[in-house]
């Protein structure tokens, strides 16, 4: 055996390893292999490149390429580890094994030579969209001529596997918008963006210059007015980012974090924030991380900047609504949910009995939400409703159960006689990686070991009717793990 694979080491400098490399991803499928006998000794050549890892909870997945584009077997495959706080002493292990090929990526009848990816976060900062290249199988190789082109689809996260419906060859939606985008702002003094959410996420890269006094400067997560914020203050002299709660005019730190040493503040830095309610977490250029808690938070708020005698300036922003909830952050599931009766356990969200009821609030609006559950009962079930219309009933194919449910609204065109008031009919989605008991009258179709299941609402005739949108589950022997909403 010959060729390529993926290793992790240390780097002791930007330029140099530590030399114990750690196996990440080694050869062992024949559809690796990018050229049999290559040296004429009976050593088959594989080729694994191009390695992509795309964090999700507590697990870390590594996407790869293998073969050769050239190849009718080039495809973008992935393996999985759990996260630990030392790189390479995390376990990788192949999806499905080592020995059995299901690829996240593959040829087939339209496109083919997709693969050497990487993943990027959509507008509104939650979707995780994958990024390759394909070949139009209708032109033909032609070796030695550029036919790769750049292609994006979503990838959906289900337990211990990711799932892209690509390669895609027709229209579908673009990748979620979030409600601010902005680039190039001068914020010497303060400047708003956009009203603040009670749940969103927001990443700004900003630099500042130096005054008499250093650099300092003031990111407001949520600004009421001058007497009333939530801010992170960035100071060189004291070398900290400090969380700053006003109140009534009153001032108070409530968290702060070290600034890492030589920062310099005259280059961009990104900063991240989620705000999940009073809960705020803040990561600084993708390793630091502040967490606190303001018990004071004022509806109506703003998100902005502004420099304290410094110039400061932002140059990309960016804000999304949304929720990713896991954990003691399941709590927040009754902001969107109904949840009587149930209680966060062991990092889960159970109902009494395991039995557990969630009705939406809102009466039901587009977007995207995703489900994780935990099997705690050989008899278990996951009932979905809209309204008081069944629309499936799910169970789970082994330990833990995932279904996303995406609802899309139409443009609005439609006729008042058949939809209730424009644009509200749509489109509703449910993929799950468990096993289909009851499918309604939903339409059915499988993509690669996902099941989907697909309908109309909002109109006469479809799943469900004009006036009853929201999404109604009924569970018996599960517990929620995760939760995430779009």
């Amino acid at each position: 055996m010959a060729g390529t694979c993926i290793l992790v080491d240390k780097m002791v400098t930007p330029e140099e390893f530590a030399g114990k490399p750690k196996p990440v991803v080694l050869p062992s499928l024949p559809q690796e292999i990018y050229e049999a006998n290559r040296f004429g000794d009976g050593r088959d050549w594989y080729t694994i490149e191009g390695a992509s890892p795309v964090v999700r909870g507590e697990k870390c997945f590594m996407l790869y390429s293998a073969n050769a584009f050239e190849n009718i077997y080039y495809f973008v495959g992935t393996a999985v580890a759990e996260i630990k706080e030392n790189l390479s002493e995390m376990v990788w292990k192949k999806y499905p094994n080592d020995y059995t090929w299901l690829p996240l990526l593959k040829k087939n009848e339209v496109v083919e030579g997709t693969g050497h990816n990487t993943v990027a976060k959509a507008p509104n900062l939650f979707e995780d969209w994958i990024v390759y290249h394909g070949r139009d199988i209708e032109e033909g190789l032609h070796r030695g001529e550029e036919q790769r082109n750049m292609r994006i689809d979503p990838l959906l996260c289900f337990g211990d596997r990711l799932f892209c419906p690509g390669p895609s060859y027709t229209e579908r939606p673009a990748p979620g918008k979030g409600f601010y985008s902005g680039r190039e702002i001068e914020a010497s003094e303060n400047v708003f963006f956009a009203e603040a959410a009670e749940f969103y996420r927001m990443e700004i890269w900003c630099s500042a210059g130096n005054s008499h006094a250093g650099a300092k400067y003031m990111l407001y997560p949520d600004y009421a007015d001058e007497n009333h914020y939530i801010g992170l203050k960035m100071h060189s002299g004291t070398g900290k980012i400090s969380a700053v709660c006003r109140s009534g005019g009153i001032a108070m730190d409530i968290a702060e974090m070290s600034l890492p040493e030589g920062y310099d503040f005259s280059v961009p830095h990104l900063i991240q924030v989620e705000r999940r309610k009073n809960d705020f977490k803040v990561t600084l250029d993708e390793d630091r991380r502040l967490k606190f808690r303001a018990e004071t938070a004022w509806k109506n708020g703003k998100i902005g900047a502004g420099g304290c005698f410094t110039q400061v300036t932002i140059h990309s922003a960016a804000a999304a609504q949304g929720a990713e909830l896991r954990g003691r952050d399941l709590f927040l599931l009754s902001e969107f949910y109904d949840c009587s009766g149930a209680e966060v356990k062991d990092g889960t969200l159970r109902g009494r009995g395991d039995i557990l009821h969630l009705a939406e609030k809102g009466g039901g609006k587009a977007g995207m939400q995703s489900f994780q559950w935990q099997v705690r009962s050989a008899k278990h079930r996951a009932d979905l409703y809209c309204g008081e219309e069944k629309l499936c009933s799910l169970t789970a194919a082994g330990d833990t159960l995932t279904f996303y449910c995406c609802r899309e609204e139409n443009s609005g065109n439609e006729s008042e006689n058949d939809v209730e008031s424009a644009g509200k009919s749509g489109c509703l989605y449910i993929l799950t990686d468990g096993k289909v008991e009851d499918k309604g009258s939903m339409d059915m179709t499988e993509v690669s070991g996902i099941t989907v299941l697909s309908g109309n609402i909002g109109i006469s005739g479809g799943i469900c009717g004009k006036k009853e949108r929201a999404l109604r589950l009924e569970t018996a022997g599960l517990a929620l793990r995760e939760y995430t909403q779009i």
